[in-house]
């Protein structure tokens, strides 16, 4: 489906070609084609201002033209209209073919002048949707009809009109062959060439494409290749078809086809045949099984059709030469072969399989299978293994227990004694024997960590020995992540509620919280569980401004940095009232006093005066005040007075008795 896309797209490349060819031949606006019972009218070069057009009919003998259209014909503007008028099918073709998103898109690539142009002359439904093309169905074979055609522009108005006259008769299909078809094979295609003559403006000439037929020699029918007609663009044309496979024989003939789809007479059939020029492609898995005294090869098939058989290849190194190993080539109904021509245990073979095909080709070699005779016998454990940590990097050193068939070593941590993580793939080379541990994403391992490392030699036929253990101890000496936050809030009470994110430390073993006063050093007031991320702290002043610093510690003693946060306590509990007051007026002024209130977090006064008891107060002091008296000089003996209690958290008690100045 997508070589039958990509020829389509590349059918309509072309086709701004056609309507070029019209321009320079000054094609006609329209074409009228009769045809028994029926005369077809199709736009081939309208003016560019053309929004529709009204069609008109005159019968011969008739004084009068006769309306076709009630309304003008037009395109189609709502895209899930022309979606229907398309039908799915050949709505699915273009949109691939146009690379079309949707209805919407499409619609707009088809109002393109060159694209949608050249379909509608191919294809009767895209005519419709574009509004290119009417149909007369009222019509007598043998009568002889003039039509008249309006062109619109975008006012509705009439701006252009054209006559024909046209006897209606049966349609001739196109009388002229296409001629001279030749052909080029390449390397995963084959390009058909043809010859027919160019559009010299002949109305006659309705020749708008060709048809393309095809068929394999397995097939008993031909099929057209292209959804549409492959346009007419010039003289020379020719078709790529990228739907071919080598080894196979095609059949292709062309038929030229016209404006109203008549096909006309059959071209030569061509034969081309396909030769295999590509050589099979290998078996995709190749196993090698080792078995007493042999090893046996079995390997999956080529995944092309016309292989007869396979060629096994061996070499002692996979950068060595290979060579055919069996006499004749296997059946590809076996794909399997022994090799008993290999030396004792300790030998490591490797081996690569190709395949043949019909035409006696042979593929390149599979990928490596690896294999050697039985062995079960491990090799033993290396001895002195010794450790040595720097920046949480482990070196390990040993000292190997050669063997004729060593091979290298295997390395292994583990965090669990019993669950030890192989750290190297294929084995350490025998010529080393020490290996450095760089940890996760290579920046070491964790501070604190015990890990135990195990070491074990393995030979080339892959048995593991014994391995030998040492525990390794990575010293802690990083502080832990701190607490992502912190964060402290007032209590109902005034006292300090601090809390804070916990630290991600793996070996958190507490958490401190210091406090700061203005102008002194930080002082450490708690230390708390790991399980903790909270401190009440009730040793505070309301009013007062503290900072509150929070640490994680970890199992080793390292502490993290610290996390900051600026509070000033405060309650939301007021003072209790003025007790005793006095007012009294002297000497042109009202003098007040009460009783000190005794509070912690004392800040002050307010003294108030009202024309009434329950008037709208004045304060009368401009600051908080800190003694238990006041004056009022512009007070008089007709004002009411009262006193509140402001303490450090902005809490104001209630007011006190409210009295007037006695003399």
């Amino acid at each position: 489906m997508k070589r039958l896309e990509k020829d389509i797209l590349t059918l309509f490349v072309f086709t701004g070609l056609l309507f070029l060819t019209w321009a320079q031949t000054k094609a006609p606006p329209f074409f009228l084609i009769p045809d028994e019972g029926k005369v077809y009218l199709i736009l081939a070069s309208p003016p560019k201002e053309m929004a529709g057009f009204n069609l008109y009919r005159q019968k011969r003998g008739e004084k009068d033209f006769t309306l076709l259209t009630p309304e003008p014909i037009t395109p189609i503007s709502e895209p899930f209209l022309a979606r229907d008028i398309l039908g799915e099918e050949e709505y699915q073709w273009l949109s691939n073919a146009l690379k079309a998103e949707d209805e919407f898109s499409l619609l707009r690539r088809l109002k393109d002048p060159g694209v949608g142009g050249a379909l509608s002359l191919v294809s009767r439904k895209v005519a419709l949707v574009l509004g290119k093309i009417y149909i007369d169905s009222m019509v007598n074979t043998g009568e002889e009809y003039t039509y008249r055609i309006a062109f619109l522009n975008y006012k509705g108005e009439e701006f252009f009109k054209g006559e024909e006259k046209v006897l209606v008769q049966k349609h001739l299909p196109p009388d002229k062959r296409v001629e001279k078809i030749t052909f080029t094979v390449g390397k995963d295609h084959l390009k058909l060439n043809w010859e027919y003559p160019r559009w010299q403006g002949d109305k006659k000439d309705l020749v708008v494409g060709f048809n393309i037929y095809k068929k394999s020699e397995t097939e008993e029918d031909f099929k057209k290749v292209l959804p549409f007609p492959y346009l007419r663009t010039g003289e020379k044309l020719f078709y790529i078809d990228k739907n071919v496979s080598e080894g196979k024989t095609y059949q292709y003939y062309l038929v030229p086809v016209d404006i109203v789809g008549a096909e006309g007479l059959k071209s030569e059939i061509i034969t081309v045949e396909l030769k295999d020029i590509t050589p099979p492609a290998p078996p995709p898995v190749v196993n090698a099984t080792p078995e007493e005294g042999a090893i046996l090869l079995e390997w999956e098939p080529s995944p092309d059709e016309d292989v007869i058989g396979y060629n096994v290849y061996r070499s002692w190194s996979i950068h060595g030469e290979f060579k055919k190993i069996n006499p004749k080539p296997i059946p590809k109904e076996e794909r399997r072969f022994v090799d008993r021509d290999v030396s004792a245990t300790g030998m490591l073979y490797v081996y690569r399989v190709a395949s043949i095909d019909e035409a006696g080709l042979e593929g390149r070699q599979s990928t490596a299978a690896f294999g050697m005779p039985k062995d079960t016998t491990p090799p033993p454990p290396v001895s002195n293994l010794q450790a040595r940590v720097e920046k949480h990097f482990v070196e390990l050193k040993w000292k190997p227990q050669l063997t004729p068939d060593l091979d290298g070593y295997y390395v292994y941590r583990a965090e669990e004694k019993d669950k030890p993580f192989r750290l190297v793939g294929p084995p350490i080379k025998k010529e080393i024997t020490s290996f450095i541990d760089s940890g996760f994403v290579k920046k070491g391992l964790y501070p604190g960590h015990t890990y135990y490392y195990y070491v074990s030699q393995v030979d080339i036929a892959l048995n593991e020995g014994e391995r030998t253990l040492i525990e390794v101890k990575i010293p802690d000496d990083e502080p832990p992540s701190p607490p992502p936050s912190i964060y402290c809030s007032n209590n109902d009470d005034g006292t300090v509620e601090v809390t804070w994110q916990v630290s991600l430390t793996p070996d958190l073993a507490k958490y401190r919280v210091y406090r700061q006063e203005e102008g002194k050093d930080a002082l450490m007031v708690k230390e708390l569980p790991p399980d903790v991320n909270n401190y009440s702290d009730k040793e505070v002043a309301k009013g007062k401004r503290y900072l509150y610093l929070v640490s994680a510690v970890d199992s080793a003693g390292n502490e993290s940095e610290k996390k900051v946060f600026e509070i000033i306590p405060r309650d939301i509990s007021p003072p209790p009232p003025v007790k005793g007051l006095k007012v009294s007026y002297k000497e042109g002024r009202v003098l007040l006093t009460w009783e000190e209130v005794v509070v912690d977090d004392l800040l002050g006064y307010n003294v108030y005066r009202a024309n009434l008891p329950t008037g709208i107060p004045e304060r009368l002091n401009k600051d908080i005040l800190r003694e238990n008296k006041f004056s009022d000089p512009t007070g008089n003996e007709n004002y009411y007075y009262w006193v509140t209690v402001f303490d450090t958290s902005g809490n104001e008690s209630e007011r006190s008795q409210v009295l007037r100045p006695e003399r």
